[in-house]
């Protein structure tokens, strides 16, 4: 009787050891997945469309950048939503942001490998553009326009 329970312990403990060794690298295919499609997502940041869009915008982050007063960085957010491509341009590239946050909400993206790659430039266009955004916001009555970009910028701010 003894002999058959070590032999039953000895099986579950195989059992165990398995499963896990299975998981594990369910696990490190899933993750590699994620990176792979997280990699798409820098892929569309360097594509020509997204390039021409970042050149439109520039100016006003450098703008934004060097202005001082609050005045002034509304001055400077009134001129972007009146010039009709550079505003789009913005938009288009916030929904970029918006779609990479969703992925990753979603556990389909790897945030890290996002983070690595898009916390600068997040942190730029975050803490540049909200302000217009929570106008276009108001404007559109949507409190949920581009709110998991906001949070992204938000968590990757603390980290």
């Amino acid at each position: 009787m003894i002999v058959g329970a070590g032999f039953a312990l000895t099986s579950l403990i195989y059992t165990a050891v398995n499963i896990n060794a299975i998981n594990e690298q369910k696990v490190a295919e899933i993750s590699r997945a994620e990176q792979i499609y997280s990699a798409e997502f820098v892929k569309a940041w360097y594509s020509s469309e997204m390039k021409e869009y970042n050149v439109k915008v520039r100016e006003f982050i450098s703008r934004l950048r060097k202005s001082t007063e609050e005045k002034e960085k509304d001055t400077i957010l009134q001129e972007l939503r009146n010039n009709h491509d550079s505003f789009m341009s913005l938009l288009s590239v916030l929904n970029l942001f918006e779609h990479v946050a969703q992925d990753i909400d979603f556990e389909l993206a790897d945030e890290d490998y996002l983070k690595a790659f898009f916390r600068s430039i997040v942190a730029t266009y975050y803490h540049g553009f909200m302000p217009l955004v929570q106008k276009v916001r108001t404007d559109m009555r949507s409190e949920r326009l581009f709110c998991r970009f906001e949070a992204m910028a938000k968590r990757w701010d603390q980290k």
